[in-house]
């Protein structure tokens, strides 16, 4: 089956969905305690991919793709006299992967913990803050009339989305990736080589004098989740990533999950081609968009008569 051509740097990932395809736990992954096939380098886990990361749009269709949504949303906006602003696009310093098996960046660790870096807190800080009544148009909810014109369907989020879709109904299931994703994250932590390599690091934290079962206990650690950065927490981050480390946790996690991920693909191998088509479509439709910014689209009219 071929596959998209990628840029292998991703954005931001949302996982969601609990479906497990039946065989896929039988996948065999390499054991623990040998290297990864292709080794990792954690101190470049933007790098870090999977293969249904094949079936996602690349960071350039990401992009384009950003840039059509916000131009056509915008002007949607306009239409019923409301002014739009859209989250920024996350840098491709933000990898997809980047924090899918915990920190995994000992640089990051010394500066800021398992806080997020400065690059990741200007992002999340410039979210758009919109009134109750532009929200309402832009998602679809309330009224079905707004300033005297009809709001579309969905809001002109779903609008958009409709006419990036080509117009057409997709055939392609959009969370279909995502809901695999998080399966196979799911059954890789139930594996027995992932939960031998989990007791290796928790064995190396104690060695630490820290007190963690798991990777996900100490990221989640509540005395972390406040504002400001304490030295136990870069402490507790320091010695996580060098357990990591030590123990090919990553490495092997990864390795895991590859297997599941590349059954999963196997069984779902008409549904995913059919994702791809439709990231072709949009690729194609955002390239119009962004191409004829500054002069109408013939025929385009994002919020209807």
């Amino acid at each position: 089956m071929k596959r998209l051509k990628r840029n292998r740097r991703t954005l931001t990932l949302v996982l969601a969905g609990f479906f497990l395809g039946g065989c896929v736990a039988d996948a065999e992954p390499l054991e623990v305690g040998r290297k990864a096939d292709h080794s990792i380098d954690l101190s470049n886990a933007v790098a870090l991919t999977l293969p249904l990361d094949d079936y996602r749009p690349s960071h350039e269709q990401r992009i384009l793709i950003y840039r059509a949504t916000v131009q056509l949303t915008r002007d949607c906006m306009k239409s019923f006299g409301e002014s739009y602003s859209a989250a920024p696009a996350l840098p491709a310093e933000i990898g997809e992967n980047a924090r899918r098996y915990g920190l995994a960046d000992g640089r990051h660790a010394e500066l800021y913990g398992y806080h997020p870096s400065a690059i990741e807190a200007a992002a999340q800080n410039e979210r758009p803050r919109l009134s109750d009544e532009a929200r309402a148009i832009l998602i679809g909810e309330g009224s079905r009339v707004a300033n005297g014109r009809l709001v579309p369907e969905g809001g002109c989020l779903a609008e958009v989305n409709r006419y990036l879709n080509g117009r057409a109904q997709p055939s392609s299931d959009p969370g279909l990736v995502d809901r695999l994703s998080h399966s196979t994250w799911m059954a890789s932590q139930q594996n027995e080589k992932v939960l031998k390599v989990f007791n290796g690091w928790k064995i190396c934290m104690e060695r630490a004098g820290l007190d963690y079962e798991t990777p996900r206990d100490a990221i989640n650690d509540p005395a972390f989740s406040g504002k400001n950065i304490t030295p136990r927490e870069i402490e507790v981050a320091v010695a996580d990533v060098a357990c990591k480390e030590e123990t090919d946790l990553i490495g092997t996690w990864w390795n895991v999950e590859s297997s599941l991920q590349q059954a999963i693909i196997e069984e779902n191998e008409v549904a995913l081609s059919q994702v791809q088509q439709l990231i072709q479509v949009r690729t194609a439709m955002s390239r119009l968009v962004v191409d004829s910014a500054g002069r109408d689209l013939a025929g385009r009219d994002l919020a209807g008569p």
